[in-house]
């Protein structure tokens, strides 16, 4: 069937398989290990009559993997792939081989093409000895595979279309590294011939151009030689805006502007000289110098070549693009806040830069306003740019060469993050949570107000560093990630049950993704559905997807009964790792959110065990 590791028979240890952790989703459960031969038999028997195994190839992936893999297509079956590895008291031949488990489970149904192709082709080219191999399936409606490896760790990754019948590697003058494919179109009986280049990046310096295959996902890379800090993309146009920084050695003579100087020099509230003076450290003390750079994505090997440095000790905290009448088109936002002491009042600015009719080099801000306190957070909504300093939101119009105030909300600490959607805007909190609010314009009376809907408990403070909604039809939800790694999602109603609602969100789940999110972005799944997605700490793309409450209930029960049946790794239980640790919420803690990396177990079972 599928059995989790394929050991010869001179292997010691054999005997021991049905002893595997939770990641070994294929192993045999039995209370001893005498039981383990006539548990094995008999899931023999009971699959022997309904597995059928169309092919089974090997294929050499990498030239440093230790071993050949090993790919094996069963009727409903994910496409199999099998890796090799040695054992401890052995050194080379016969191998041993271990089910790896991808994320691309569509079901290998009978075969249509078997006979036409190959279903497992290395790609070997003249510019280098492996570049991995790929796999296609024998039939159509699933895609072809990818495969990669690095230091003997295997990468897969779907080919685009669902309905290739062979492919090969092309070695061409006119395609140098190249694929010829068969493909079968959609509706029709004909198979049409394909040549195929490698994708390439425009604007990437040689030989950054290309993808890197062998990773979680391909990829691209420009050395920047600096510290990326802050970045804004705007897809539609092309346009990018980096915030880097360098560490510069501190220059002691540099005193800052003098009061005279000073846009800010009239208001006496802001401390510039501390009440004690310190003598100057022995050593000279570095800092972070800040730099903004614009460049489109079609000119990427010039990146930087526009570009503003900030003040010293002026440090970049927020940065997007914006579309504001008055300005030009494409032109972006920067929020940021200079931090010189404790015992100093830390202050900021708010900057809009843009590159039209600007020659490379140093540009200057289109506008600038100095306030003394850091511009945490910087957006729009509809055409107004709004932004927060410390815990207030202001929300301007640009009127007369000028940005007037149109309206201002205090919320908790300081704000950290900003998401908008229509007219509805929700705020992150330093620890105070998150905020919920409308802005609201009534063309009859000719008021504008900006008003709190509903917030999150207070008796549960929660440090926010990013925030997003998630939208299912006329659903809305509100995600908020704090410092501890856990996502909370939250629902408003304009009703209150007594405890929540109304005034208080409700809260709807909470759910542990391991390391702190900073950055999220909202994206269209499907038709109605905008799911959220999120990049930790630790280099994890996370994504936060709403889905239909029957499918739901489905996947919560078939996870339920994969932890009760299936041993846990260390004994640790993996839903139960994903529950909030944290202070007792007004409610009992809702199971809205379920850990979908654990639903692939399930298509690698075996017979017995999915029944």
């Amino acid at each position: 069937d599928v059995p989790p590791v394929l050991r010869n028979r001179s292997c010691a240890g054999s005997d021991l398989d049905h002893l595997r952790p939770f990641s070994d989703i294929c192993a045999i459960l039995c209370k001893s290990g005498a039981e383990a031969p006539q548990l094995a038999a008999t899931r023999v028997d009971e699959t022997a009559a309904t597995c059928t195994v169309l092919s089974a190839e090997f294929v050499e992936v990498d030239a440093d993997d230790r071993g050949p893999t090993l790919v094996v297509f069963v009727v409903g079956r994910p496409i199999l792939i099998y890796r090799a590895f040695l054992t401890n008291s052995q050194q080379a031949f016969p191998y041993n081989f271990i089910l790896h488990e991808h994320d691309f489970l569509g079901l290998v149904e009978a075969a249509t093409h078997l006979n036409a192709h190959r279903p497992v082709a290395s790609l070997r080219y003249p510019s280098s000895s492996h570049a991995g191999a790929i796999v296609v399936p024998p039939c159509l409606g699933i895609p072809a595979l990818w495969l990669a490896a690095r230091q003997n760790q295997l990468f897969v990754h779907p080919l685009p279309g669902l309905r290739f019948r062979g492919i090969t590697a092309l070695h061409a003058p006119c395609c140098e590294n190249g694929l010829f494919s068969l493909v079968h179109p959609s509706g029709t009986s004909a198979t049409v011939a394909q040549v195929h280049a490698l994708a390439t990046l425009d604007g990437f310096p040689d030989g950054q151009a290309s993808f890197e295959l062998r990773g979680p996902f391909p990829y691209a890379r420009q050395i920047v030689q600096r510290t990326p800090r802050v970045m804004a993309t705007k897809p539609g146009s092309g346009f990018m805006a980096l915030a880097v920084s360098e560490a510069v050695v501190e220059n002691p003579n540099n005193t800052g502007l003098s009061v005279d100087e000073d846009p800010l020099g009239d208001d006496w509230s802001i401390v510039r000289v501390p009440p004690v003076e310190a003598e100057p450290p022995l050593a000279p003390r570095t800092h972070s110098q800040y730099e903004l750079w614009i460049e489109q994505t079609r000119t990427l090997s010039k990146l930087g070549q526009y570009r503003f440095s900030f003040d010293s000790d002026e440090a970049v905290l927020s940065l997007t693009w914006i579309s504001i009448p008055g300005f030009p088109e494409n032109s972006v936002a920067v929020g940021t806040g200079v931090n010189t002491g404790e015992d100093l009042t830390c202050r900021g600015r708010v900057l809009i830069f843009s590159t039209r009719d600007r020659d490379p080099g140093v540009i200057p801000p289109v506008y600038q306003r100095s306030v003394k306190w850091p511009v945490t957070v910087v957006g729009q909504i509809n055409n107004y740019l709004i932004h927060a300093e410390g815990s207030k939101i202001y929300l301007e119009k640009w009127e007369g060469g000028s940005f007037n105030k149109l309206a201002f909300f205090d919320l908790g600490m300081c704000v950290t993050s900003l998401s908008s959607i229509k007219n509805f805007l929700l705020f992150g909190d330093l620890r105070k949570g998150i905020d919920f609010l409308q802005w609201k314009e009534e063309v009859a009376t000719q008021t504008k107000n900006l008003r709190r809907l509903s917030r999150s408990p207070p008796s549960a403070p929660i440090t926010v560093l990013a925030c997003e909604f998630v939208v299912c039809q006329k659903s809305l939800g509100l995600v908020a990630l704090d410092h501890a790694g856990s996502a909370h999602l939250f629902s408003y109603s304009p009703h209150s049950d007594g405890r929540e609602g109304d005034r208080l969100l409700r809260s709807c789940a909470t759910f542990s993704m391991g390391y702190p999110c900073r950055a999220s972005l909202r994206l269209q799944a499907e038709s109605g559905v905008q799911s959220v997605m999120m990049a930790s700490g630790a280099g994890e793309l996370l994504c936060l997807r709403p889905i239909d409450d029957q499918i739901y209930r489905t996947i919560t029960t078939l996870l339920g009964m994969l932890c009760t049946r299936l041993p846990f790794r260390c004994g640790l239980n993996p839903r139960a790792a994903r529950g909030h640790d944290g202070p007792p919420s007004l409610v009992a803690p809702r199971k809205n959110v379920e850990d979908a990396v654990l639903l692939r177990l399930f298509a690698f079972l075996s017979s017995p065990l999915q029944r």
